[in-house]
């Protein structure tokens, strides 16, 4: 499931899964990109949608956003179809609605952690008002899986 693609975001975690599938990384075929609003409502009634005019035999959903994966599992649920598939989200953010905690209620088979760069923003920030020669053009965060790195996920 993706969004209209139009973020550099949403055009990045995209091109990512192409480019994992298409390396042969994984044994995997893309049957069909599901677009959303990257809202769980959204995502809900447009694999509903899907759903019935396709039906398709699946093996796993994967989704841009923990939301949208969260309505698919919804969809899925409520059409009483794919029951057990695995879903996977990205975002990996805290609380009650957010995806670690959809892992840990077994919503989600799994979510992307990514950080939100604000510390790290700042802190980029304050070097640049320091003025400090040498400062990378880029910085790049790494994102983790969930839950394969539960104990790192817990320390945060």
């Amino acid at each position: 499931m993706a969004d209209t693609a139009v973020s550099p975001a949403a055009r990045q975690r995209q091109q990512g899964l192409y480019e994992a599938i298409l390396q042969g990384k994984q044994n995997l075929e893309i049957v069909q990109t599901v677009t959303a609003k990257w809202t769980q409502d959204s995502a809900e009634d447009k694999l509903k949608e899907f759903l019935v005019q396709q039906q398709p035999q699946l093996d796993a959903i994967v989704a841009q956003t923990d939301s949208m994966a969260q309505g698919a599992a919804l969809a899925c649920e409520k059409m009483r179809s794919l029951t057990g598939i695995p879903i996977v989200g990205a975002g990996g953010a805290t609380g009650n609605a957010g995806g670690l905690q959809a892992v840990h209620d077994g919503v989600l088979a799994g979510t992307i952690l990514c950080p939100t760069g604000g510390t790290e923003a700042v802190s980029y920030a304050l070097r640049i008002l320091k003025q400090e020669p040498n400062l990378p053009r880029e910085v790049i965060l790494p994102c983790e899986p969930f839950p394969d790195n539960r104990t790192s996920a817990a320390n945060r």
